[in-house]
């Protein structure tokens, strides 16, 4: 953890793979720094060769399989996960393999399924894990994340943010403290505060997690809850899981930007983002978050420096992949349009902040804070963006 010594990993992962230490590696998969170590391929390939070897025993098998059809699913081969669940469930109707074999089973089926909006199939194994649960809390939290995680693969928004929101509450209870107290704790304060003996790293990330994914739900519903992506971001820190960091931390941005807060987007690259890119050497996330960072400086009103920005990108051109190569050529296209036409005035983005002011304050209908007059969702929106509030900041 000190030196992320990348050749211990690498041979730790090597030595896993010849004792055929099968579940150790699949552990191993969902911990962020093998990824960011960039030695994960290790873990896929040994994965590989234990399904070649016919001495690995079925349970060994089965969560080789397991550990795959995750590697499949963040890396999109959707085309190679069918085979994969066929043979895991012909493991586990074969051979007598534990409850804790098929619930990995069906979780991640589950998730597939919705990933193909299939709706009932999704149904029938929430029931089915709901019966095969063992009587702890912790499984029950997985679980309900993993039920909203799908329920919002599906668009079915109100009811994964209900699961979502009961599962946020309970991780806080297990941690401990309660939203204020994360709210108002510097970063240090609140690791000396969860550090404790009986906290659990993998409660932390959970909380993370869960915080994420109601992040996205309300954002899919119009909605920013930025203070869930503040907190997730705080949570993915104190267990040094800084692709998460970065990636809430870009989508916090972006929030800010949806509510015209541009300071507070620029706030959170220079301290937070920005920072942990460049001591993580994440050289994958440098393009993106680089040239989103201009087109902050851009809505601040300093497109000179965006420019500039992004000048400095130029070089590394040539080797962008075809993706990065588009955003880098959107994000150029945004910043030449502030110059010619910003998307918001200084003085749009002032009336933006009073109303967002207002409403925190009343927790009710949105009023205009010179007048007090309420604002109906088909009035003109306040922040003279000329159109109707229920399309605009609605």
């Amino acid at each position: 953890m000190e030196t992320r010594d990348t050749s211990r990993f690498s041979l730790y992962t090597r030595l896993l793979v010849e004792t055929r230490e099968i579940k150790v590696l699949v552990e191993l998969v969902g911990e962020e720094m093998f990824h960011e170590l960039g030695i994960a391929s290790h873990i896929w390939n040994g994965l590989e060769q234990a399904l070649q070897d016919p001495t690995v025993e079925p349970s060994d098998r089965f969560w080789a399989l397991d550990g795959l059809v995750l590697s499949d699913m963040k890396h999109g081969r959707t085309d190679r996960l069918q085979g994969r669940f066929t043979e895991m469930e012909r493991l586990l109707g074969k051979y007598q393999l534990g409850n804790e074999e098929r619930l990995s089973f069906i979780m991640k089926r589950m998730n597939f399924q919705a990933e193909q909006g299939d709706q009932h199939a999704v149904e029938r194994s929430i029931d089915a894990m709901r019966v095969m649960l063992p009587d702890k809390p912790k499984h029950h939290r997985i679980f309900r994340y993993n039920a909203a995680c799908a329920l919002f693969r599906l668009k079915k928004l109100d009811m994964a943010e209900r699961e979502v929101r009961q599962v946020v509450a309970k991780n806080y209870e297990v941690l401990g403290i309660t939203p204020k107290q994360v709210l108002g704790l510097k970063q240090h304060e609140l690791s000396a505060l969860v550090h404790q003996p009986d906290i659990d790293y993998h409660d932390l990330k959970h909380t993370a997690d869960a915080l994420e994914l109601l992040a996205m739900v309300t954002k899919a519903q119009g909605r920013t809850e930025m203070f869930a992506r503040i907190h997730a971001m705080k949570f993915y820190s104190l267990v040094d899981a800084v692709d998460s960091l970065v990636r809430v931390g870009q989508d916090l941005a972006d929030d800010f930007v949806f509510v015209h807060d541009f300071d507070g987007a620029r706030e959170v690259l220079e301290q937070h983002v920005l920072p942990t890119v460049i001591r993580a050497n994440m050289l994958d996330r440098v393009v993106g978050v680089r040239s989103q960072y201009a087109v902050v400086l851009a809505y601040c009103g300093d497109v000179d420096a965006a420019e500039r920005e992004m000048a400095r990108l130029e070089p590394y051109a040539p080797g962008f992949t075809a993706q990065q190569a588009e955003e880098f050529a959107n994000q150029k296209a945004l910043i030449a349009q502030q110059r010619v036409k910003p998307f918001v005035s200084r003085q749009q983005a002032l009336a933006m902040r009073r109303i967002l002011a207002a409403q925190a304050a009343s927790q009710s209908k949105p009023s205009l804070p010179e007048t007090g007059k309420k604002v109906g969702l088909n009035d003109l929106c306040p922040c003279g963006s000329g159109s109707k509030y229920k399309h605009c900041h609605g």
